[in-house]
């Protein structure tokens, strides 16, 4: 999560991807977790 308030989109991506296995796993995930971020932004 902290990767990604960073804005180090692409070093996320690579972790996300290891620890779930696949790409598209890690992608789905990143924009999960985007969505929270922005959530908690606006509170």
């Amino acid at each position: 999560m902290e990767l990604i308030k960073n804005s180090k989109d692409k070093r996320a991506k690579k972790l996300c991807k290891s620890k779930l296995g696949t790409f598209v796993r890690a992608k789905k995930k990143i924009e999960e977790l985007q969505g929270v971020i922005a959530a908690s932004r606006r509170h």
